[in-house]
């Protein structure tokens, strides 16, 4: 998005997206994460991503990789290397906590400049602090969002600053199968979803 569009982004429509997409490919998990917004210098453009906490999901994992897979920009004649090439997913297996779980809710944007490695010859990508005008844009964003506008939950609700698992709604119904409680904040379409987990 360019400049003048972030300043109307609505991350909500982003994240619902997203939710649908984790439905779709079959996660039974909770999925914990944060969205990001980086500048690339090469297209001068903002670009959206999430650093998602996923937890023993693999098949739906895969699933949803593959999805944006076929999404992925290849290069050709007239989209070289150089130009942006859309990098679907990464997936890294959690080594490190502390230092990846940062990256789940990152309050710091930058800016993507692109270079050839002169060795192998591929596009390598390097993070640098955003320009003058891009930091205090950045700034003036992220000062209107709050903590949860950028925080995606996925089967899990914050509560008293904990994380719950939100049951599926057939659980609750076999505590109580004369009542289906459903949180009435929900929307008709979110309760479907919960009903379709089941």
């Amino acid at each position: 998005m360019t400049n003048e569009e972030l300043e109307h982004f609505d991350p909500k429509q982003l994240k619902d997206r997203l939710r649908q997409q984790l439905t779709r490919s079959g996660f039974r998990h909770p999925v914990i994460g944060g969205l990001e917004l980086d500048y690339h210098e090469d297209i001068g453009l903002w670009i959206p991503h999430f650093h998602l906490l996923v937890v023993d999901d693999i098949s739906p994992l895969a699933a949803l990789r593959e999805k944006y897979l076929t999404k992925e920009k290849r290069p050709t004649p007239d989209n070289p290397p150089t130009s942006y090439i859309s990098r679907s997913m990464m997936v890294q297996i959690l080594k490190h906590p502390p230092k990846q779980l940062s990256y789940l809710c990152k309050q710091r944007w930058q800016s993507i400049r692109a270079y050839i490695d002169i060795v192998t010859g591929k596009r390598r990508t390097k993070k640098y602090r955003l320009n003058r005008y891009a930091f205090i844009l950045s700034l003036t964003v992220l000062d209107s969002y709050t903590f949860s506008d950028l925080m995606l939950t996925y089967k899990v609700r914050v509560i008293s600053n904990q994380f719950k698992v939100t049951p599926p709604v057939c659980e609750q119904k076999a505590e109580n199968p004369r009542k289906l409680r459903i949180n009435p904040s929900l929307s008709e379409r979110e309760g479907k979803l919960r009903r379709d987990d089941c």
